[in-house]
């Protein structure tokens, strides 16, 4: 649905109207009443989904049980924040207005940008997008950004994170709307797990010498090339060609991080990528990485995904089709 609870603008958004029909549907097959058609009588004009429409407008009309903003921008993090404020600003009002009458609103990915230029998410708990976890940071300081969450809950204003989150925003809705036995009845429908909790185990950092300033680009690139090798933070100020002190300052500025975080979120990421594409032990993929005590760096790689080493392995591994055996 769009903000004004429109036709639907996306697969996302479709995905959504199929679910709440597909659990209102299966609710009354099990011989319960319709409770939202008990409490306008019937005689309100439907969704696709069973909610009322409004209209397009929220001060004329009955308003909705429940508004979901989509995705509305992935080409540029910064196109999405500097156009939203403006191309959308009716839209933001009138997401406003529906806050005031208490509808449950929803944002999925980048939708969650609209609700906080809203102000919606001043003061509480939300998620996005993983890959939009910076910016929303520093553009939104007032909303408690819960990065990991796949879903968030907090009063009327829910929010998923990137992609297919919108699934279990979804499983969310029904059970709030309907019940849990229902909700669950559709995730095993739809297949889909109910009981995913973080996005952590599910992003992908690039760590490609990128950086704007040319002496962290060149600490990144060095840092690159010996992830498996010892080194300490003045090894990389040389490799830089910059004091200590310039290269923490000039690298936070830069990419967020301080440079151990980099490395450390460097080397997790190189270990993601060898546990899920090849049979190296994990002993061996330890030393690759450029750690030597195993506890240690399962400690670290539980701190950045919320996995241990071995369960990331069972279920991010790609094992590829075995080739047919030839024959005489």
């Amino acid at each position: 649905m769009r903000a004004k609870g429109a036709a639907s603008t996306g697969s996302r958004s479709i995905h959504c109207g199929e679910g709440v029909t597909l659990g209102s549907s299966l609710y009354r097959r099990a011989g319960h009443a319709d409770k939202a058609s008990r409490r306008d009588g019937g005689g309100a004009a439907r969704g696709a989904a069973g909610k009322r429409r409004t209209g397009g407008k929220a001060g004329n009309s009955i308003p909705p049980d429940v508004v979901i903003v989509p995705g509305i921008w992935h080409t540029s993090v910064g196109g999405s924040f500097r156009d939203v404020g403006t191309t959308l600003a009716p839209e933001a009002a009138l997401l406003r207005q529906f806050h005031e009458q208490g509808v449950l609103i929803g944002g999925i990915c980048s939708g969650t940008i609209l609700l906080a230029e809203a102000g919606l998410l001043d003061g509480r708990t939300a998620t996005t997008s993983w890959w939009l976890g910076e910016p929303f940071r520093c553009r939104y300081p007032l909303v408690r950004l819960a990065l990991d969450e796949v879903v968030t809950t907090d009063g009327n204003v829910w929010c998923a994170g990137a992609a297919t989150s919108h699934f279990n925003l979804t499983l969310k809705i029904i059970e709030h709307f309907v019940s849990a036995d229902v909700a669950a009845l559709v995730a095993r429908f739809m297949l889909i797990d109910p009981n995913r909790a973080s996005q952590a185990p599910y992003m992908v950092h690039d760590f490609r010498p990128v950086a704007a300033d040319p002496a962290v680009a060149r600490a990144q690139k060095w840092v690159g090339a010996r992830l498996a090798e010892a080194f300490t933070l003045d090894d990389m100020a040389g490799a830089a060609a910059v004091s200590t002190r310039t290269l923490i300052r000039r690298f936070r500025e830069a990419t967020g991080l301080t440079p151990l975080a980099y490395v450390q979120k460097a080397r997790v990421e190189e270990a993601k990528s060898l546990l899920s594409t090849g049979n190296l032990a994990p002993e061996k993929i330890v030393d690759r990485v450029g750690y030597t005590d195993m506890s240690s760096f399962r400690r670290l790689f539980r701190e950045h995904t919320g996995m241990t080493p071995h369960d990331y392995r069972e279920k991010f591994r790609v094992t590829g089709r075995k080739k047919p055996v030839a024959t005489a």
